[in-house]
């Protein structure tokens, strides 16, 4: 839904945003100092990002997120677990991977 029809809708558009936006931040603001920037990166904007190029729909968009950074967690983990290098790289290398692929695997339209 874009911003036009959610007003028309009687959707409280700029109250949604700020809510959204003062939950991201307070969520970044509670994992950066323990996780470190990178991380963050890996575990919360590019599941959503990805999700995003997936689907246009909210609820679906939101609940694959959090799979994708569940995923992408656990994996992370896992392969931390049989090598000798962290969950941190390996977390953060298959996000940027995922993130990455997920942008080119369908050519632009002009």
């Amino acid at each position: 839904m874009d911003g036009p029809l959610a007003r028309a809708s009687r959707v409280p558009v700029r109250s949604l945003a700020v809510a959204f936006l003062l939950v991201l931040g307070l969520a970044v603001a509670a994992t950066v100092q323990i996780t470190g920037v990178l991380l963050v990166f890996a575990l919360l904007v590019a599941p959503a990002g990805i999700a995003r190029e997936l689907t246009p729909r909210i609820g679906l968009g939101l609940a694959l997120s959090v799979l994708l950074g569940l995923l992408i967690a656990w994996l992370g983990l896992g392969l931390s677990y049989y090598t000798n290098y962290s969950p941190g790289f390996f977390s953060t290398t298959l996000a940027i991977i995922l993130f990455g692929w997920r942008g080119r695997a369908e050519p632009e339209e002009g």
